[in-house]
């Protein structure tokens, strides 16, 4: 192996073999330059990524439909909880729960959910079936780009979910959010599940909060 690395010195790119922890040869491609990352950097690098996947968001409806009078946050979050025992996610290690709905126009809102919950950022997010769905939370919020939530197996075909949501994922006055999910008179706003940008948070429906349809949850 010496020869062939000798026979190559000099050479504008060549490859190379560096030894580092543990006696691990790993294949790099070299030039005459010094290399941006090290190959021990390039390894620090891909495991943070492989951190970073091995442990996403998931997004998923709870068993039931519901109507819009949900029992506000505390309900809409314990529906979640106990929907969350039906699902075995590929990586099935998250405890945390919460309903993914905005609840007011005051701060409870899908797009304070990072700030209220600690809901982790750099983190993507996943179906319930380990689909993905959005890179990160923060590409969530800027507006759902690519695959669509039934695509990633979220909701099923053309259906919309209980959001009471703006198209930026901010709450609503409790004319369009069922009185803040505690009602079923009057009217709450709802997302689409075959839709992108802010669609997927507001498609303009506005149902009767006595319609049942789909609640949302995220766990992490």
């Amino acid at each position: 192996m010496g020869g062939l690395i000798n026979s190559m010195a000099g050479k504008t790119n060549k490859l190379c073999l560096s030894r580092f922890a543990f006696f691990l040869l790993v294949m790099t491609h070299c030039s005459s330059q010094k290399p941006e990352l090290s190959p021990l950097s390039l390894l620090d690098v891909t495991l943070a990524e492989s951190a970073r996947l091995s442990r996403p968001i998931y997004l998923f409806r709870a068993m039931s439909t519901t109507t819009g009078s949900i029992g506000g946050r505390a309900g809409a979050d314990g529906t979640c909880s106990s929907s969350r025992g039906s699902y075995t996610f590929p990586n099935n290690v998250c405890t945390t729960v919460h309903a993914f709905i905005s609840i007011d126009d005051a701060g409870d809102d899908i797009a304070s959910m990072q700030a209220t919950y600690f809901v982790p950022a750099g983190i993507p997010v996943h179906g319930p079936t380990g689909i993905f769905f959005q890179y990160d939370w923060t590409d969530l919020l800027n507006g759902v780009e690519g695959t669509t939530a039934e695509a990633a197996g979220i909701l099923p075909v053309t259906t919309v979910w209980w959001s009471f949501s703006s198209t930026t994922a901010g709450g609503l006055p409790v004319g369009q959010s069922c009185s803040n999910g505690t009602s079923t008179v009057g009217n709450g706003r709802v997302g689409g599940s075959d839709q992108t940008a802010g669609a997927f948070y507001n498609n303009g429906g506005n149902p009767a909060c006595a319609s049942t349809l789909y609640l949302l949850c995220v766990c992490y």
